[in-house]
């Protein structure tokens, strides 16, 4: 439940910004020095990955390589930047966590969206 919650959190806060901060890669890597939200799992065990692509919607498609930030887990952390991302008039935002459970195993989850520079009213 709290991974859940925590791409879910992502996702919103990356939705509330400002379309040009959103496809900033800089803004969005100093967005994600903190974790999701303040829960312990957030904060101590996945590791994030924020990725945001150009999105034709005429080919209902990604096209280019886009952006990914990655958030190593841990509290005090700075994540990495990939990639670039051209002006964008639409983006697929996409949130991933990936974690080690007990015994070994490996868990995910994510969540994504499409995302539109149109104004908010």
């Amino acid at each position: 439940m709290a991974a859940l919650q925590g791409v879910q959190d992502r996702i919103e806060a990356l939705r509330n910004l400002a379309f040009t901060d959103m496809t900033n890669a800089t803004f969005v890597q100093n967005l994600m020095v903190n974790p999701a939200n303040g829960s312990d799992f957030a904060k101590t065990k996945p590791t994030e990955v924020v990725t945001i692509k150009a999105y034709n919607t005429a080919a209902k498609s990604v096209s280019g390589i886009g952006i990914q930030i990655s958030r190593p887990a841990g509290t005090n952390v700075t994540p990495s930047i990939a990639g670039s991302l051209p002006s964008p008039t639409v983006v697929l935002v996409n949130v991933t966590y990936q974690w080690s459970m007990l015994g070994g195993r490996s868990g995910s989850e994510q969540t994504e969206t499409v995302i539109s520079s149109g104004t908010k009213k």
